[in-house]
């Protein structure tokens, strides 16, 4: 029966490293990783390459992205080009394993105002991506730092999957995050809880439609009838 009290000791450990995951948040929420932000993206994928490193992981992969489309006003197909998505595997041929999941990217460009954390009060710390979604890395992280040095960590497998389009809908890596999910028992993804604390077990979808309409402009008043409707 799992007993808590079994885990004093690393509930401490806990606590005296506090500063240092705090300190770690404040640095990567101001490594600016907008969706677009491909030079940002990159810089963050290292710093975690380095960060990680101390797990000892089994595998590190990166995976190369294709550019998604989209249409501008001039009805012309551009091509976006995408950051890579980093796997670190640990003991993934072993019965038991768990993917854990986050993004690499917010919705702030390199261009916002918003670039740089600030204490709103003392239990407060605001910056960007500091909820969504860093602060789900940092957790990730020391979560794994103690999860390696119990005992029963020999029993189970992990992935940490993270990939750099979620805030644009996920569309170069949508694919690959199923691939690796089929691969699991079980899977976490650590955007932020609600408010008031509790936990999102599920949540809606979402698309996104380039909608194409051509038609031939004219007064609407006056000369109506030389016009085509866009969308009748």
């Amino acid at each position: 029966m799992f007993n808590l009290d079994n885990y004093q000791a690393l509930f401490k450990e806990i606590d005296r490293d506090k500063d240092s995951i705090i300190q770690t948040l404040i640095a990567y929420s101001e490594i600016n990783t907008g969706s677009y932000n491909l030079d940002g993206i990159n810089t963050f994928t290292n710093r975690l390459k380095n960060d990680f490193a101390c797990l000892q992981a089994d595998k590190l992969e990166t995976h190369k992205l294709s550019p998604f489309s989209t249409i501008n006003a001039q009805h012309e197909i551009v091509e976006n080009p995408l950051g890579s998505a980093l796997s670190i595997q640990k003991r993934t041929k072993l019965n038991n394993t768990v993917l854990l999941s986050a993004h690499l990217d917010t919705v702030f460009s390199k261009e916002s105002s918003f670039q740089k954390t600030q204490w709103l009060d003392p239990q407060t710390l605001n910056g960007p991506g500091v909820a969504d979604i860093k602060g789900g890395i940092v957790i990730i992280l020391w979560a794994l730092k103690y999860f390696e040095r119990l005992e029963t960590c020999n029993s189970i497998g992990w992935e940490v999957l993270f990939n750099p389009d979620e805030e644009i809908g996920s569309p170069g890596s949508s694919s690959l995050i199923k691939e690796k999910a089929a691969k699991h028992q079980l899977g976490l993804v650590f955007e932020p809880c609600l408010e008031n604390g509790s936990l999102v077990s599920n949540r809606k979808g979402s698309l996104n439609f380039s909608i194409l309409c051509e038609g031939l402009a004219a007064h609407a008043g006056r000369h109506f009838n030389e016009g085509i409707n866009a969308i009748e």
